[in-house]
């Protein structure tokens, strides 16, 4: 999916609420005290400890944190290494349920942010997404202080910019092997559906010491 205008400052909108952008499952009220590793073993399913996932996630990061790019990155950086992937790739996450990988960087175009990103994806044990986000990045390095408002929209609309430098059209193969593997139709929550999994193998990562 791709849209014809400017690109949508989705960082915005992820800032307040980046877990449950995607319309998944939200903790049911709010969560008390910090996730444990008891907690995460003693889940009783996926859905139930994807549930804990996101309240520990909302519990690290609240609102006024998730409103301020800075003070987010900052959280990120500080939170348990499963948390900081899990925060980590889901603006991608978003990007691919909404847009595509070109447009991922129309609206998130900083470098530091993308190799955070690539990080999470490795902790996470996503090596299909790793394989194919590193090559995006590559493909759009060259550009990235091209990226962004305003300069671009000045001159031509943000698609025919991805189309004239080629960016579209390399990632395109990209982003289909992409929507094959990491699906968000028939009850897929693309990215998100490794947090679970790498909870139940790595719970010791996803709790604060």
């Amino acid at each position: 999916m791709r849209h014809l205008g400017t690109p949508r400052n989705c960082l915005v909108t992820l800032l307040r609420a980046p877990w449950n952008a995607l319309g998944t499952v939200r903790p049911c009220g709010k969560m008390e005290g910090v996730l444990t590793v008891e907690a995460i073993r003693g889940a009783a399913d996926d859905e139930v400890l994807f549930k804990l996932l996101t309240g520990e996630l909302d519990r690290l990061m609240p609102p006024e944190v998730q409103g301020d790019p800075g003070a987010l990155r900052a959280a990120i950086a500080k939170a348990p290494r499963g948390m900081r992937a899990m925060a980590a790739v889901h603006p991608l996450d978003v990007s691919m349920a909404l847009d595509d990988l070109a447009w991922h960087f129309g609206n998130h175009p900083d470098l530091g942010d993308a190799l955070v990103t690539l990080e999470g994806l490795r902790e996470l044990g996503l090596d299909d997404a790793v394989e194919w986000f590193g090559q995006v990045i590559e493909i759009v390095k060259p550009y990235l202080h091209k990226y962004g408002p305003p300069k671009w929209r000045f001159w031509e609309s943000f698609p025919d910019w991805l189309e004239r430098t080629g960016i579209q059209k390399k990632c395109d193969p990209l982003n289909h092997r992409w929507w094959r593997k990491y699906s968000h139709v028939k009850g897929g929550k693309g990215l998100m559906d490794a947090w679970a999994p790498y909870a139940r193998r790595f719970p010791e990562r996803c709790v604060q010491e």
